[in-house]
């Protein structure tokens, strides 16, 4: 008896569509606020960078992608990295008697 063995395909793999979206400029912004901004755009956040700066802490100070600008990627797979602000250096005192 011969025996045939089939598989059916479940069809090709599902890929996301290709969306383009203007980024929105978080500068300013303290982190939740960009990260929430951000997100309603459909932009994630991918990384967090901190730098001393004269912003207070936990404001965006920059991002690598600019406000303006637009990204074309995979839809729910666009990112961006921002730039936080840890505030301004501490101050150096100087010692009269040095």
């Amino acid at each position: 008896m011969l025996q045939i063995e089939l598989t059916v395909s479940g069809g090709p793999s599902y890929v996301p569509p290709i969306v383009t979206i203007e980024v929105p400029d978080v500068a300013g912004m303290y982190l939740a606020e960009a990260e929430a901004t951000l997100l309603s755009c459909g932009i994630k956040v991918s990384n967090v960078r901190y730098v001393s700066t004269a912003l207070p802490a936990g404001k965006v100070f920059g991002q690598t992608v600019p406000g303006g600008q637009t990204i074309t990627g995979y839809q729910g797979q666009l990112s961006i990295e921002l730039v936080i602000s840890s505030g301004p250096p501490p101050s150096v005192e100087t010692n009269p008697l040095a």
